[in-house]
């Protein structure tokens, strides 16, 4: 029997990834223990980018994959235009958000026609920022093959990208033994400082997404606990494989850099499938915090080192790569949502207060005013979670039907629990 899918873990995920994302950038236990740091930023949140593929993939390209036709219909080719206009439109945003900081920090120095032309395409205008062309590119190249090939040879061409850029990435200590290897892959790099983009690594995991479309719809309830314990075992096995990859190449120093590992590909399959066996319910404004968490966080890394030094708190806020961390995500994650609700309020013609909606807006306005109180980080958390609590005890005097039936809005309560009480908990205790 199928199911509606529900999208919800792979909603809440993205958070998880994005906050993953801010700590590739910020070495949280670099103060601490260097192999600790290494595991967590360049094997565990290794997994946040290609899972942002894979969403892609799934929402994106299998949109747009030819059933039967050679030639593209016309709604195809309107998903696939409206994608490129939308994440061209961001990225552009990101490039004008981050010019400054980059003329400040002298990127742009000695820029020639092909050093720019090689940033927009490849590296990205600003670090983070080489995820938007890659994504661009990659989408572009996976439709560009779908007019040809079918979703397997599809599937078997990406995985011949991903090889080639495996060779220049994590294991390009076997490229520096091939002369001839290490020519081809000197002129690559001429081109693009990577081959961690939107040619080598970004198709595999868009088509991989595309194959995950299919299998959500095919989401049996009766033996569904028993899929998640298999697919978790799967996960735990391939994901302990790879790290033993990744410290085996740190080891014997094949690394150019670390963003694609051979047994990434299977640990992303079991985890994604993982997500998509857990039926929650999808929510909007964690697809757009996550957006902006992504977009913002590097911003945030240059406020909190720009406040520390006038503020005395150098060693607590700089030195101590956790609490930059913890600092740098808190208000990333506060900006995040505070515009997740403004973008979800703007998208109901007639915002329904008493909903969800209500209760997330006022735990944002709760961190604002935190952040304006400028109190600790704890105080912080329990004046947010103790909000969020407060407003859906609240939705009954706002929605009659609720009042009428003496309950509380479920999808409030369902925000107030596992998200903010939980996580911050943990965060906390951390």
């Amino acid at each position: 029997m199928r199911t509606k899918p529900n999208y919800g873990w792979l909603d809440r995920f993205r958070i998880i990834a994005a906050l993953a994302v801010i700590a590739i950038h910020t070495s949280p236990l670099a103060t601490f223990h260097e192999g600790a740091d290494f595991f967590l930023t360049r094997v565990l949140a290794r997994i946040a980018v290609p899972f942002f593929f894979m969403v892609t993939g799934h929402f994106v390209v299998a949109g747009f994959l030819p059933s039967g036709k050679a030639a593209p219909s016309t709604k195809s080719m309107v998903r696939f235009r409206k994608f490129l206009a939308k994440t061209s439109m961001l990225y552009l945003f990101c490039i004008i958000l981050y010019l400054p900081v980059g003329i400040y920090a002298g990127h742009y120095k000695d820029m020639s026609v092909g050093i720019m032309l090689r940033m927009l395409f490849f590296d990205g205008t600003f670090y983070h920022l080489w995820y938007f062309p890659a994504c661009i590119m990659g989408v572009a190249l996976v439709y560009l093959l779908s007019r040809f090939l079918s979703l397997g040879a599809m599937t078997a061409v990406s995985a011949v990208l991903y090889a080639i850029g495996l060779l220049g990435d994590s294991y390009y200590g076997l490229v520096e033994k091939v002369p001839a290897l290490e020519a081809f892959y000197g002129f690559l790099f001429q081109i693009s400082s990577y081959t961690r983009n939107g040619l080598f690594l970004a198709p595999l995991f868009l088509v991989l997404g595309a194959w995950m479309a299919g299998a959500a719809q095919g989401q049996g309830g009766r033996d569904l606990s028993e899929k998640r314990l298999f697919l978790c075992s799967l996960f735990a096995l391939s994901f302990a494989l790879m790290t033993g990859e990744a410290f085996l190449l740190r080891h014997f120093q094949f690394q150019r850099h670390d963003s694609m590992y051979l047994l990434l590909v299977p640990v992303m399959l079991f985890l994604y499938r993982f997500l998509l066996c857990i039926p929650v319910k999808s929510d909007r404004a964690f697809r757009t915090a996550s957006t902006w968490i992504y977009v913002l966080h590097p911003a945030f890394i240059v406020v909190v080192r720009g406040i520390a030094k006038p503020l005395g708190l150098t060693g607590l806020l700089v030195d101590n790569s956790l609490v930059h961390y913890l600092a740098v995500s808190f208000l990333s994650v506060a900006a995040a949502f505070a515009k997740a609700v403004e973008v979800a309020f703007q998208a109901v013609r007639k915002p329904v207060e008493g909903t969800i909606l209500t209760v997330l807006r006022d735990a944002a306005a709760a961190a604002k005013n935190a952040a304006d109180e400028e109190l600790d980080t704890e105080a912080a958390l329990d004046a947010i979670v103790a909000e969020a609590y407060a407003s859906v005890q609240r939705t009954p005097d706002l929605l009659p039907v609720l009042k009428e039936h003496g309950v509380v809005d479920a999808g409030g309560f369902g925000l107030a629990t596992p998200i903010y009480a939980d996580a911050m908990d943990a965060a906390v205790a951390r």
